[in-house]
């Protein structure tokens, strides 16, 4: 009975300490694609297209004419976390295009029937011409139409 209950409250210990680090889900069951009101962010998509541009050269990574897809979640604080990019193979532009998202948005929590949720986001783009082409929602739907 003592093991039982010292195996318990180790558990416990290690779940508390694992939920207070970082950023965290507001609500661990759901997380929300479709929302009343989505997370704004600080810039725009041709914003952030262009100071990815700045500081990152696709042909240094030499990753040439493909898509990717960045997704991460934005708490109902506003924060953002658990990052990753998807489509490329290449590390190191992986982890600096995270990094350069990171440091230039800042997001607003998105709100689903006036309450604050957490909700899952994807920023698609493209590598195109030694340049970074970040998709808004005009282009993704016209991009959708050519392919059905």
């Amino acid at each position: 009975m003592k093991i039982e209950k010292a195996c318990f409250l180790v558990i416990i210990g290690l779940l508390i300490s694992l939920n207070s680090l970082g950023q965290s889900r507001c609500d661990t069951t759901n997380t929300w694609w479709v929302t009343t009101e989505k997370p704004e962010c600080n810039i725009s998509i041709n914003e952030l297209e262009a100071k990815l541009n700045e500081v990152m050269k696709p042909q240094d990574f030499r990753i040439e004419n493909t898509f990717f897809r960045i997704s991460f979640i934005i708490n109902c604080k506003g924060e953002d976390f658990n990052y990753s990019v998807h489509e490329i193979d290449n590390k190191e532009f992986c982890e600096s295009l995270i990094e350069y998202c990171k440091k230039y948005t800042d997001w607003t929590a998105g709100q689903h029937e006036g309450n604050s949720i957490d909700v899952a986001m994807n920023i698609i783009g493209i590598v195109q011409h030694d340049s970074l082409n970040l998709l808004n929602e005009k282009e993704l739907k016209k991009l959708k139409k050519r392919n059905k």
